[in-house]
């Protein structure tokens, strides 16, 4: 038998960031050790996010004289040998850092002190993670994480893929992290001083943990980072408030909007409503933090937040209307779920996908049965009552989150449904 042997193909030259940035200014790429990739189009809704981030900063550092503002997937160097260059969607770099006057050209010499993201539908969360553990390696000497839950499998990834390297990549610039979801992976810490962790029942919200006590342990920082519901960034606010509540009664708003157990106050609800109706508007996330944070003394701040507030109102409608569609189907006895939960109400809302309020629809079919379960794309939510006894972590093998509401890929619906003890004539019916 005869053999050959083929000449390997020369491996691909590494480019330096340099040469990146010569090559590619003014196409959408970014260097990725060594190696430029080429990235989609976004779509006009990620450029709308962008454009009302950048304003909303633009207009800030001009008021005050701060500094620059840059957008566009300016190019950020995020690490060296090999190199990594990200194209950030906006970036803010104070004068302190950057001085007054034209921007040279090619790579700046320093690294932003804010960088927006705005996430894509074609960005990975495990993607989204490692672009924000090498900003914060770039640029900072202290990070706190609050009410970010360690990744379980149910979020593309899991904590090994996501968690883990962020982690990881922050080294001892991670001062503390402050998290209240349930998770396997928390036992690795407990021996850690910087990992305040807790489960769901334990504490209902994150906000409530960030103590001065706490705060005062961990030590300064000079970045935060947090989940964007009202839990998260009420958390954000009391830590640059020292442990302050940000108003009275703030730490018990976050418990009954992160739990919908009770209703919050009209401080709660007036921001919970503004951010439901914009899950997704990176600068109100920035005015809310900055209300909650100056104690609500700037009353101009209502404003925005209130303009957004009122977009919810035609979302609840066109819900209440999908939550008609709601089906009702009673479970076998087992001991999958707490014998108090008979049956489940289930809806697909893929049809409306982005024109509905998620939160208002699952409360809705909690009205109809003991869990609620909303099928949009290819992504399944499951919920339940805070103190229902529910957990779908352990009904479907995942490693973390919080037991009473969780997402699913679209392909473990059979199982979902099957798992809770839906009779099969009704899970074929439902799945197809």
């Amino acid at each position: 038998m005869a053999t050959a042997t083929l000449p390997a193909s020369p491996p691909t030259p590494l480019l330096t960031a340099a040469e990146f940035a010569r090559r590619y200014a003014g196409r959408r790429a970014e260097l990725v050790d060594g190696i430029a990739v080429e990235l989609p189009v976004p779509q006009q809704k990620h450029g709308k996010v962008c454009f009302r981030a950048a304003q909303a900063i633009g207009n800030f550092a001009d008021a005050h004289d701060a500094g620059h503002v840059t957008t566009n997937d300016s190019f950020v160097r995020t690490a060296s040998d090999p190199d990594r260059v990200r194209g950030a969607d906006v970036c803010f770099f104070s004068y302190a850092r950057l001085p007054k006057g034209d921007l040279p050209d090619g790579l700046l010499p320093v690294a932003p002190d804010l960088v927006v993201e705005v996430r894509s539908p074609s960005d990975g969360w495990n993607e989204v993670f490692i672009k924000v553990g090498e900003y914060l390696t770039a640029g900072v000497r202290a990070v706190v994480v609050l009410d970010v839950a360690f990744a379980s499998e149910a979020s593309s990834g899991g904590f090994e893929k996501v968690t883990l390297p962020f982690i990881e990549q922050l080294g001892p610039r991670l001062a503390g992290w402050i998290d209240h979801h349930d998770h396997v992976m928390h036992e690795r810490y407990r021996g850690d001083p910087r990992f305040v962790l807790a489960t769901k029942a334990e504490h209902g919200a994150c906000p409530e943990m960030v103590t001065p006590e706490v705060i005062a342990r961990l030590g300064p920082v000079d970045t935060i980072v947090c989940h964007t519901d009202f839990d998260g960034l009420c958390s954000a606010a009391k830590w640059l408030r020292g442990g302050r509540e940000p108003y009275p009664g703030a730490d018990d708003d976050a418990r009954a909007i992160d739990t919908r157990t009770a209703v919050p106050g009209p401080v709660g609800q007036r921001i919970d409503r503004a951010l439901r109706a914009r899950p997704r508007d990176a600068a109100l996330f920035g005015i809310v933090v900055r209300h909650l944070a100056g104690g609500l003394d700037d009353a101009s701040l209502w404003q925005p937040i209130d303009r957004a507030a009122a977009e919810l109102a035609p979302l609840e409608e066109r819900t209440r209307t999908i939550a008609a569609g709601y089906t009702v189907h009673e479970l076998d006895p087992g001991d999958r779920v707490p014998p108090a939960i008979r049956s489940v109400a289930f809806v697909d809302a893929t049809a409306h996908h982005g024109q509905y309020d998620k939160t208002l629809l699952l409360l809705l079919g909690q009205e109809r049965a003991g869990i609620s379960v909303v099928v949009d794309l290819d992504n399944v939510t499951l919920a339940a009552r805070y103190d229902s006894g529910v957990s779908f972590l352990e009904l479907m093998g995942l490693s973390g989150g919080m037991p009473t509401l969780v997402s699913i890929p679209k392909k473990r619906l059979r199982e979902a449904l099957t798992k809770l003890g839906v009779a099969d004539g009704d899970v074929q019916r439902l799945v197809g």
